[in-house]
């Protein structure tokens, strides 16, 4: 059984922001990157 993850983006500003989310638990981690 594959696993499903969403991934979002955010690239304005000056940090690019990230979110990954599991879809089947509900965890999510974020991130950002200069």
């Amino acid at each position: 059984m594959s696993r499903r993850f969403r991934v979002g983006v955010d690239i304005g500003g000056t940090f690019t922001d990230l979110i990954l989310i599991d879809d089947a638990t509900g965890a999510f981690s974020v991130g950002k990157l200069l």
